[in-house]
């Protein structure tokens, strides 16, 4: 659930203006429990930037499967 906050603010507003408290709202938890399980605003961002990754991973995985063809699955991507 942090992750995925995270993940919806950084999007929108990006790395600049990110704080944890504002991650800690959008997952509806205190910020002392943010801080607890990440220790430090760069601990989650980095976790957040892993997360994201593995989803970009999955999804292409999903897209690709299946091809015949390495042209077929370039097209899939």
């Amino acid at each position: 659930r942090i992750l995925a906050a995270a993940w919806q603010i950084l999007a929108q507003i990006g790395f600049e203006k990110i704080t944890t408290r504002r991650i800690a709202e959008a997952a509806g938890i205190n910020i002392a429990t943010l801080h607890y399980h990440f220790g430090s605003k760069e601990a989650v961002l980095t976790e957040t930037l892993r997360y994201a990754q593995r989803w970009a991973d999955g999804q292409m995985r999903q897209a690709v499967a299946g091809a015949k063809t390495p042209e077929e699955a370039l097209d899939r991507a």
